[in-house]
This record gives structure tokens, C-alpha cells and sequence, in this order.
């Protein structure tokens, strides 16, 4: 009995052990976190439009949306969560009495998502001194009258003493 009770626990201990080590946000070995943020910088220029993050993930049930703000880092939550950007008008929002009476699965046929983005942390190689990484976008309308994401500027820090760089386009 005393022998059954300790295979028990040993297996229990084991088990535990294992499943830790699987869902643990381990660096690998020869890798670092980069910071990185990603933000919209002229929201202004569009004030009929709402622009909505829409994050689904495996700890989310369904989706979460977030209003998108000028100048404030998306959030995409978890890192295996998935991050898409949508504009819609202003009146489809107040027609559905808020963003959270609207089925973005059934619209993304009809607004299909401007950009399938990845804020948040990432890895690297241990080679790559870059510590930080700061994305700028700009909405742009084209000539078919959709709204579009534009990279502007990239601002990078360095872990290693070096000046940031920052890169205008």
C-alpha cells in the first residue's frame, strides 16, 4: 500500500512537472524579448471611421475588440493571441447600438480587415543587439476609397550601448 501511495505521488509530481514546462513562456537559449509596440498615428484625419482591434486566442473565448486610440500601443494581449485591424464607419457602429453588437465574422467578407498585425513581444537571436522596436502607421485611403496601413517610422533601441536608430519612410 505505502509502495502504491508513493507511486502516486512520484506520478503526480511528474505529471506536474511536465505540464509546467509546456505552458511556461521559456526565452530559448540563445535568444532575448524585443519590446515591440505598434501605433496608428493619424486617426484624426478619419473621423468617420472607428477603427477595432479584433484579437482571438486560445485563452480567449470568442473575441475581444478594442477601440484604437491616436497614438496608443495596440495590445494584443497573450502572445499567441492573433491581432486584426478593422475601420468601420462610425454609423455602422451606432446603427448596431456599439462595437459589441456587431458579428465581426459575418462582416470581415464585406470589411475585410486592414492589416493582420503582431504587436507585442517577440525573440531574437542573441546576435541581434536590437532591445526595443516602436512601429508608426499612418491610414491611408486608395484610390478605390479602402483604408490601408502605412509604415511611416520605425524607432529601434539597442542593448548594447548603440544610438537608437530611427528610420523614416
Amino acid at each position: 500500500m505505502k509502495q502504491r501511495v508513493s507511486l502516486i505521488i512520484f506520478s503526480v509530481l511528474l505529471l506536474n512537472g511536465m505540464a509546467s514546462s509546456l505552458f511556461a513562456d521559456d526565452i530559448p537559449e540563445g535568444y532575448h524579448v524585443v519590446h515591440r509596440e505598434v501605433s496608428l498615428t493619424n486617426l484624426a484625419e478619419f473621423p468617420e471611421y472607428l477603427l477595432i482591434g479584433y484579437i482571438i486566442g486560445p485563452m480567449i473565448e470568442g473575441y475581444n475588440l478594442q477601440v484604437i486610440e491616436d497614438n496608443v500601443p495596440l495590445d494584443k494581449g497573450y502572445k499567441f493571441n492573433a491581432y486584426a485591424l478593422f475601420a468601420i464607419p462610425k454609423s455602422l457602429a451606432e446603427q448596431a447600438g456599439g462595437i459589441e453588437n456587431i458579428d465581426f465574422k459575418k462582416i470581415a467578407d464585406t470589411i475585410p480587415p486592414i492589416e493582420i498585425l503582431d504587436p507585442g513581444d517577440q525573440y531574437v537571436a542573441d546576435e541581434n543587439p536590437v532591445n526595443e522596436e516602436y512601429y508608426f502607421y499612418a491610414i491611408v485611403k486608395a484610390a478605390d476609397e479602402t483604408l490601408t496601413l502605412k509604415l511611416t517610422r520605425q524607432l529601434l533601441k539597442y542593448r548594447n550601448g548603440q544610438a537608437d536608430k530611427i528610420i523614416n519612410y
